[in-house]
């Protein structure tokens, strides 16, 4: 998943080949393109945990996640599927739709951290601090400014979780 400019948001679940004609890329697999309309600004919401062990939940709009583990990966394609990524666990609550989870590529802890190999608490490098994640609510149904994922941390151990809001959304 990338953000492209600031125009469009692109959702993409595995690419076998790109490459580009102009100044536009070219997919040969699938991408969920989502194009805001104008003055619409998808949100986003930041998670930041510093836990080294245990679970935690996450809730939107009164419905609560399964326990996430903390070294739980992002992604659906990170996890292989198996249903415990930070992805597929917000995904299954009908609140939320699907969404586009990411590392934060402004936060000086990414490094070469991909979404792929970054966990949610849990550094593919022991000696680097975890990087922010982001969660980009892209279902139709989660438009304009959203309510922030509320937080139990209370089973993890050696830190804690925060959620805030990195771009705050605008229906038109």
């Amino acid at each position: 998943s990338a953000l492209v400019g600031s125009d469009a948001f692109v959702s993409i679940s595995t690419v076998s080949s790109a490459s580009t004609i102009g100044d536009r890329y070219v997919l040969s697999s699938s991408a969920h393109v989502i194009v805001p309309e104008e003055n619409e600004a998808m949100e986003v919401q930041s998670i930041m945990c510093t836990a080294t062990a245990g679970t935690f939940t996450l809730s939107f709009r009164g419905l609560t996640t399964q326990p996430i583990s903390f070294s739980a990966r992002l992604t659906t394609a990170a996890s292989g599927g198996d249903g415990t990524s930070l992805q597929e666990m917000l995904e299954a609550l009908p609140t939320v739709g699907p969404v586009s989870v990411y590392v934060d590529p402004d936060d000086a802890n990414a490094g070469t951290a991909t979404s792929l190999e970054q966990a949610v608490c849990d550094h593919p490098s022991t000696s680097i601090p975890v990087a922010t994640v982001l969660v980009a609510f892209t279902s139709l149904g989660c438009r304009g400014d959203l309510p922030p994922l509320d937080v139990d941390d209370s089973l993890l151990v050696g830190g804690g979780l925060t959620v805030g809001e990195d771009v705050q959304g605008a229906a038109s």
